[in-house]
């Protein structure tokens, strides 16, 4: 056997036939459509990243693809040829493997063992020839040396030893290492460190330069953008697009799947707003009418603040509720020419006005800033939040620096805080639906901010370290003159 895969073609040209299609491909789960006519292509030597938020279709895709699942209706080609494979084994036989999203490994058998399942080399002459443990264990290690996995254990130990990265690493080492003409990762770095992540990201380009094509599945655009040869985005179990890598950006990639999920978790926003509204202005009335209408003689005084802290809960409530419904609420732009020291002078205003001390805020402003064409009200909300929350972060002795200028097609307007920073995982979730930093409260605020920015075809980016601080960044377009 040996360590090096076999050749399994040349890379993809425009003039050869795809190795795998997937045309109109539709997958139910008894009532529920999981993919709904999905469209997905994959060319000899390709690297896919195959983008997509959680529920978007994506491993029930590729489970349709290998065998996994059944398709209820559509297409699969194979070198060009209709065919759908009837189980993973069968698409091994293809030169397809897959490591899934549970890694499917057996914990009482060895390393070496869960490394060759499928695949395991025979010794002795037929008809009795039986499996080598011994042969198997040497051949493994042989290749985890050869892939650079120095952290993996004696591959003789039990699977029952490893931790969650080393299981990870093990089941994508072994589609790597055995798919010759298709390899599946199905969110194959969920549990590695960064120099696990390297080390298979190197793998994967071994792969593409020996012409194995490599559908990597993630809701992580930044971990594939630079190996993919294209991305393709399912939302909601259709395929909304499929793009060369060269043709996009990873800014681009990542505001469409925050728009997909902004899209999902805005109907569940309105559905859950609508259930608890008038319940909960019934319980505010009756609280209001026991405060008002009902004549307490004994600890009167007792009485009323108890009353007044639930109806000042319940007002916090509504205050909830009313968010969630303006958050699933599509509104028109009332656009109009605003000059942009304007914007951030009457933002600021608010903001001193009720919660902070004004000289707090240090504007590093030009004489002249440009207009931008916006709905003043609606971009007004978005600098106060943000200013709003650098105050909070930094402390209350703590300046905020709010400075402002124009580049070539854009102006912008960027919040300096001096707080403690965010690590790379909350930067990546600061504008997600309902995150939050806080103890208490849902993250809307920056997800509207981060909406309403998208909707005037700007940006919102953001540069923090741990213990030093963060900056948000909001740009605008800006029209030619």
């Amino acid at each position: 056997m040996s360590i090096e895969a076999t050749p399994a073609g040349v890379p993809a040209t425009q003039h050869q036939v795809p190795f795998v299609e997937m045309r109109g491909v539709t997958v139910n789960y008894k009532r529920v459509v999981a993919v709904n006519r999905a469209e997905l292509t994959v060319g000899t030597g390709e690297v896919i990243g195959l983008l997509g938020n959680s529920g978007a279709g994506k491993t029930t895709l590729i489970k349709a693809l290998v065998g996994l699942l059944p398709i209820t209706e559509g297409e699969v080609r194979i070198d060009g040829l209709p065919k759908r494979f009837n189980s993973p084994q069968e698409a091994r036989t293809y030169g397809v493997e897959t490591a899934y999203q549970d890694l499917a490994l057996l914990e009482d058998l060895s390393i070496a063992r869960n490394f060759f399942l499928g695949h395991e080399p025979l010794t002795g002459p037929r008809p009795f020839r039986r499996l080598s443990h011994r042969q198997m264990v040497g051949y493994a290690q042989e290749v985890f040396d050869v892939m650079g996995m120095s952290d993996m254990p004696a591959a003789s130990r039990l699977v029952a030893g490893l931790s969650g990265g080393q299981r990870q690493l093990l089941a994508v080492a072994r589609a790597l290492y055995f798919g010759e003409r298709l390899v599946v990762l199905d969110e194959p770095t969920a549990a590695l460190s960064d120099n696990q992540i390297e080390l298979v990201l190197g793998q994967i380009e071994r792969a593409r330069s020996r012409g194995t094509a490599v559908v990597f599945v993630t809701h992580k655009a930044h971990e594939v953008f630079n190996i993919a040869d294209r991305l393709v985005v399912l939302d909601r179990g259709r395929t909304l697009m499929s793009v060369p890598q060269k043709q996009t950006s990873l800014k681009e990639m990542e505001k469409l799947l925050i728009s997909s999920r902004f899209t999902m978790v805005q109907e569940m926003a309105a559905a859950v707003a609508h259930q608890f509204r008038n319940p909960l202005g019934i319980m505010r009335v009756s609280a209001e009418m026991l405060r008002d209408d009902f004549e307490v003689t004994e600890r009167r005084e007792h009485y009323d603040r108890l009353l007044n802290m639930i109806i000042d809960e319940l007002g916090s409530l509504d205050v909830l509720i009313t968010n969630y419904l303006d958050f699933a609420r599509p509104r028109n732009l009332r656009r109009e020419r605003v000059a942009l020291s304007t914007l951030i002078a009457d933002a600021v205003a608010q903001l001193s006005e009720h919660s902070a001390d004004p000289a707090r805020f240090v504007l590093e402003l030009p004489e002249e800033l440009p207009e931008v064409t916006i709905d003043k009200d609606l971009m007004e909300q978005v600098v106060l939040n943000v200013v709003s929350n650098a105050a909070e972060a930094s402390g209350e002795l703590q300046p905020v620096v709010i400075s402002a200028g124009k580049d070539s097609s854009s102006a912008w307007v960027a919040v300096q805080d001096f707080g403690c920073g965010m690590d790379e995982r909350t930067r990546k979730m600061v504008f997600n639906p309902f995150f939050s930093t806080k103890t208490r409260g849902t993250g809307l605020g920056l997800s509207i901010v981060h909406r309403i920015v998208e909707q005037h075809g700007g940006t919102v980016e953001v540069v923090s370290e741990l213990k030093q601080g963060t900056t948000f960044i909001i740009s605008l377009p800006v029209e030619e003159e």
